[in-house]
């Protein structure tokens, strides 16, 4: 039944809203707990979390930024970052989509009675008074902080008020402020029960969407982040997950702020960059073996030739523009496991390549310009009248960074034909690079051509 739990295995994990997560925290518990047995660390996330933790453990305050474009795994790492928290009684509040600055709240206060709820349930009512006291808007003192804050008349502080009582988002005038004295009880509370901290990762970070006045956005993410950057005295931290346009939007706008998501040093990370690092593929495949106690012949479900392609994908400098990232890891598995429960065949690199060029593995249309280039191929004249040329091309589809001599050894292709393939396709159509010849669109660097070709 191993295999089947691989066929079934999700590309990506799901990011709950704040509602879900609260309305429902035992089931995320379950399914976050269950995800994170078959995930892969890479390269040294497990320092960063021992530092982020240990910056907790002696009462410091935690900031941290994670970035990537889709499919690079940055809910999964949240869920890595928050098992190794929980694990030493820091309570953390899993990854949820954060919107504006009452998603964090509410978050936050949903998760910390659910924990609590089980160990020192006397202890709830503190927090829940405390909530009120934050939800419950004094709104004259709400006008007067409008008034100072946005140049607002009086009139116009209690029209604004009114017109966000009636559409149900009072609470989304809640201030950094607010936010940091609720955080810095919560936390007090926490410590008292007998937790050593508390964490929050709140995921699909894009600076507050829900309000559209843009320099408030980026004049509350300053005074809230450069508030729990200073706190010294109190264990509470903050990682948020997002996107690479957001990172570059912060960066643009007010790269200060950047400064402040950046504590302890090295909390601040390009996802991307550390996928291109390590032989995640082979790593994950290796996991899933072990967790779900694979036989020996289904471990050889898939090729270890497919798991070297994969690993060249991502560690290309254009990884994105050539694949999905790691969510196309997990799909590429997906259809091992399928294959191998239909008739006991391993996956096989053409297996990977049909499947690539047909656009199962990729998300996102990816694999369209390697496909356009393969169909120009496979018709030359040098292809179809040379022994295994069909091989020959569908190995190049599948190195972007180069096919090892070794491999066309494997497959029992002819030196002489290899070398006349190549030849006759360089320059028009191939490349060489250091491990070997690939295909022209696989350059590492769209803007210029490689003198030496």
């Amino acid at each position: 039944m191993s295999l089947h739990e691989i066929h079934k295995k999700e590309p990506t994990v799901a990011t709950p809203s704040v509602y879900n997560l609260v309305a429902a925290p035992e089931i995320w518990d379950r399914k976050f707990h269950f995800h994170v047995s078959t995930h892969v660390s890479i390269g040294n996330l497990g320092n960063r979390w021992d530092a982020i933790i240990n910056n907790l453990l002696k009462k410091r305050s935690v900031t941290g930024l994670i970035y990537a474009d889709k499919g690079y795994g940055k809910t999964s790492t949240g869920i890595s970052l928050w098992q190794a928290a929980e694990a030493k009684q820091i309570v953390t509040v899993p990854p949820f989509v954060w919107g504006s600055l009452a998603d964090m709240l509410t978050a936050t206060h949903g998760w910390v009675c659910y924990r609590l709820q089980d160990t020192r349930p006397e202890l709830i009512p503190d927090i829940e008074q405390k909530h009120r006291e934050v939800v419950e808007v004094d709104e004259e003192k709400l006008a007067q902080r409008l008034i100072q804050e946005n140049g607002l008349s009086y009139d116009q502080a209690r029209n604004t008020i009114n017109h966000l009582r009636e559409a149900g988002r009072l609470l989304e005038v809640l201030s950094p402020h607010q936010l940091l004295d609720y955080l810095r009880f919560t936390t007090q509370i926490l410590l008292k029960a007998g937790y050593s901290g508390l964490l929050m990762l709140p995921d699909e970070f894009e600076l507050f969407k829900t309000n559209p006045d843009i320099s408030q956005n980026y004049q509350n993410l300053k005074d809230f982040i450069f508030g729990l950057y200073e706190e010294e005295n109190f264990p509470i931290g903050c990682v948020a997950f997002t996107y690479n346009r957001t990172f570059a939007d912060i960066e643009l706008r007010a790269s200060h702020i950047l400064d402040r998501f950046n504590k302890p040093e090295g909390s601040q990370i390009n996802l991307e960059q550390l996928y291109g690092q390590t032989d995640f593929a082979k790593y994950l495949w290796e996991k899933l073996s072990g967790t779900l106690q694979l036989s020996p012949s289904e471990r050889d479900a898939v090729d270890t030739d497919v798991l070297e392609a994969l690993g060249q994908f991502l560690r290309h400098p254009r990884s994105r523009e050539l694949m999905s990232g790691p969510r196309s890891v997990v799909r590429t598995f997906n259809r091992a496991a399928q294959r191998y429960l239909e008739n006991s065949r391993p996956y096989s690199i053409f297996d990977f390549c049909d499947d690539y060029l047909s656009g199962k593995i990729s998300y996102g249309s990816q694999e369209s310009e390697t496909a356009s280039t393969y169909n120009q191929i496979i018709g030359l004249p040098i292809v179809r009248n040379t022994t295994d040329g069909d091989k020959i091309v569908k190995l190049l589809c599948v190195h972007p960074e180069g096919i090892p001599s070794e491999c066309f050894q494997k497959y029992g292709i002819p030196e002489q034909a290899k070398d006349v393939v190549i030849q006759e396709l360089l320059g028009d159509h191939v490349i060489i690079k250091v491990t070997g010849p690939a295909l022209k669109i696989y350059r590492d660097d769209l803007l210029g051509v490689d003198e030496l070709n």
